[in-house]
């Protein structure tokens, strides 16, 4: 597991073409060169657009340098990905994921999971209450009430013991996140700006109610970090859609959705609580027809793939948060395949 970070290429423009150049990966743009690349450089590349076009070449060349082609919607959510035909250390990792799914092990990994998302969530509300002591002091009250039950909510994740039910502690585990979940976002919803209409953490804002922006950026940052998280899981031999923590569901990939737990807070939490602090209420400016335009993704995306590049300390290794996501996700395999003792979860203090 080196420090060298993944390099990925995004292309999501119209009008592009990838094709090569010998041993080097070409972007033109309308027949103009915007980029040439040495294949060996790159670990994936992310074609996420209508009108982009990509030569046999490039996908010989890709297939050769066992670079990761992910074909995505606009949105950022993986449609399919192109992988060379050969087998590999993935077949001892998923056959140990799999049989860890109803053991304690299995469990353990959830609970990670959700330790690590409440333990963020405690952090993001410090940060929040040393820029709110000069708001109303009632909602600044909650603010502390609510970090220290988030602090005692976490607590009782380790306290969650395992037993021949699986379903019922993972039940135990999700009632915990719920209850953290509500207490997390209210406070958001007392101390953003009102004209903001941010009515609390609502994952398909009805278009027909009051535009509420914050949750649009919400969901669109969530859907970038779900393309990233299934990445790294697909680059660590992982099967996405086998999850210890949510349940099977053949349109949601399981363990994406568990390791996003883990980065939903200093990634795309973060990211939108920076453009509200930059542009206020300007952010509504940025909605159309009831959705975000397209100025206010590319607004999004920029915020998150800024926070994704932002380095951080954990497990004495200072790396940008996308390097921490693939780093995670080799870990997990690690315990999986029995080569380390634990499984510790992400978090930022």
């Amino acid at each position: 597991m080196g420090d060298k970070p993944m390099r990925i290429l995004h292309l999501s423009e119209y009008g592009i073409f990838v094709g090569r150049k010998g041993d080097r990966i070409v972007v033109k743009h309308k027949k103009n060169k915007i980029l040439e690349e040495p294949a060996g450089n790159v670990h994936v590349v992310v074609l996420s657009t209508r009108g982009l076009s990509a030569s046999m070449d490039f996908i010989n060349l890709a297939l050769k340098h066992n670079i990761l082609v992910v074909f995505a919607a606009k949105s950022g959510r993986p449609l399919g990905f192109l992988v060379p035909f050969q087998a590999g250390s993935a077949i001892k990792t998923r056959r140990a994921q799999y049989e860890a799914y109803d053991t304690e092990k299995g469990f353990e990994i959830a609970k990670a999971f959700i330790y690590g998302k409440l333990y963020s969530q405690e952090t993001l509300l410090r940060q929040l209450s040393r820029r709110a002591k000069a708001r109303e002091l009632e909602n600044f009250a909650f603010l502390i009430e609510s970090m220290d039950e988030i602090r005692d909510l976490r607590n009782k994740v380790l306290e969650v013991e395992y037993n021949n039910s699986p379903f019922k502690t993972r039940m135990q585990l999700i009632s915990i996140e719920a209850r953290a979940a509500d207490l997390y976002w209210e406070c958001w919803k007392r101390f953003l700006p009102k004209e903001l209409l941010f009515r609390g953490r609502i994952k398909h804002p009805d278009v027909e109610e009051e535009v509420d922006v914050v949750n649009m950026m919400l969901n669109y940052g969530y859907s970038i970090l779900m393309s990233e998280t299934w990445i790294a899981v697909f680059k660590a031999g992982l099967d996405p859609w086998a999850g210890f923590l949510h349940a099977d569901n053949p349109r949601r990939p399981g363990l994406v959705y568990d390791l996003m737990e883990e980065f939903r807070v200093p990634v795309v939490d973060k990211a939108v609580l920076n453009l509200v602090d930059k542009l206020g209420l300007e952010l509504l400016n940025y909605i159309e027809d009831g959705r975000l335009s397209k100025e206010g993704r590319k607004l999004v995306a920029s915020s998150v793939y800024e926070r994704l590049n932002t380095f951080y300390s954990f497990s004495d290794r200072r790396l940008p948060l996308r390097a921490h996501i693939l780093l995670q996700a080799r870990r997990l395999s690690l315990y999986l395949r029995g080569n380390t003792p634990q499984y510790k979860p992400f978090h930022i203090r």
